[in-house]
């Protein structure tokens, strides 16, 4: 065990555990409500004011907060990169700068952040940041994060290590932790999945399609799905009436207007394309 992290034996008075999580390794306080670390100072204000818990559950708190290390926003250790997620405390689905270990719950402080520090305007957002799951003592502005490992990970760590490390990680990962990090990981697949079938507005130097540049199709269609856009033009089978009734009505739209147009003198239409009212187009 590392030397600089406290050694206190103590266990968490079993009438509060509704209330108060501790964390074993750095003998940390986490109120269950807010989900936010309790600095030892801060403890009976807190619970108090802020959660309103009654006066006997407050003092009690606070006591057992006097054993506990004191430490500060700025001296509050954290875990390291890639550790098993805290049983029971949120996990959070966020992203991470590939250029440095920039962290955020929000895709946007990241995005920011890599056009302000690395210059990277005009740069895809897969090279920009990467999305993994992450935790933190706070859920506010005091927020300091590390990514924590997801369930492929653990159960690949799990598969090659000795029956004495099989029984440590599971004392360390509940199986509603287990849980939790399955569907953020499935979600979290599920939307890298999707943002590839998302068609990019950005001209690439190997675009040569010129028609495509001048008809602003990629602008019409961008942010959209790509599998989506292939379907809409599927034609209605037989048994989908109401669609072939729809697509049967706009044909007739569609002649009509071009219909409409041949029949118009020419010089009508140039009239009607010009954006000046006293000259034609």
């Amino acid at each position: 065990m590392d030397p600089t992290l406290p050694t206190i034996n103590v266990q968490i008075p079993e009438f509060l555990v509704q209330h108060l999580q501790l964390d074993k390794k750095f003998l940390i306080l986490l109120c269950l409500h807010c989900n936010n670390a309790l600095l030892p100072t801060a403890v009976n204000y807190h619970l108090r004011r802020n959660i309103g818990l009654p006066k006997d559950i407050v003092n009690a708190a606070t006591e057992f907060a006097k054993q506990l290390p004191s430490y500060t926003n700025d001296t509050l250790p954290l875990y390291p990169d890639n550790s098993l997620p805290i049983s029971e405390w949120p996990i959070i689905e966020g992203f991470q700068c590939r250029r440095c270990n920039f962290r955020s719950r929000r895709k946007r402080s990241v995005f920011d952040h890599t056009t302000k520090e690395h210059g990277m305007k005009g740069f895809l957002l897969e090279a920009r940041l990467e999305e993994v799951l992450l935790q933190a003592w706070f859920s506010d502005n005091r927020a300091k994060y590390w990514k924590v490992k997801s369930m492929e990970e653990v159960i690949e760590e799990q598969q090659g290590s000795t029956r004495e490390e099989d029984e440590d990680i599971e004392a360390n990962i509940s199986i509603q932790t287990r849980i939790d990090i399955l569907k953020k990981e499935k979600r979290r697949n599920e939307r890298l999945e999707e943002r590839r079938q998302i068609l990019d507005i950005n001209n690439r130097p190997d675009d040569k399609d010129y028609w495509l540049i001048r008809t602003q199709w990629k602008q019409l269609f961008a942010g959209r799905n790509l599998k989506t856009i292939s379907a809409a033009k599927r034609v209605p089978d037989e048994e989908e009436s109401n669609l072939v009734w729809i697509c049967l009505a706009f044909d007739n739209v569609v002649l009509r207007a071009m219909e409409t147009v041949r029949e118009t003198p020419r010089e009508a239409l140039r009239w009607l394309m010009s954006v000046r009212q006293d000259e034609p187009h």
